[in-house]
């Protein structure tokens, strides 16, 4: 039998939710989570509740933000016009910066 799927205070994660995105909406979604560095679950709750998501340095975020970095560079070479950028390169653009100038050097992985 699998595990037992608890929150952080101990409570059965029981409820399905379910909701249709767009590929790009999905897409987006999906590095987003990335970069943060959580699972996807806890993501979507973390926004949904309106708390406030605390990005961890972690290997697992360095490869989500690697990943997201190349797309956008990719992305904006490809650009000739600025009327091109879509929303959703601007959102990811946007996030990933917002998370690159609020990490410490400190904090960073070796």
């Amino acid at each position: 039998m699998s595990e037992k799927n608890l929150d952080e205070h101990g409570r059965l994660r029981s409820k399905t939710i379910a909701f249709r995105m767009s590929q790009e909406e999905a897409a987006l979604l999906d590095r987003l989570v990335s970069i943060s560095g959580m699972t996807k679950q806890d993501y979507i709750i973390s926004k949904l509740s309106g708390t406030e998501i605390k990005v961890v340095p972690s290997s697992r975020m360095q490869k989500g933000m690697e990943e997201a970095m190349l797309l956008i560079y990719r992305e904006l070479l490809r650009i000739t016009d600025a009327n091109d950028i879509s929303p959703e390169l601007a959102k990811l653009t946007e996030k990933v910066g917002s998370i690159f100038a609020g990490l410490e050097e400190d904090k960073l992985p070796a």
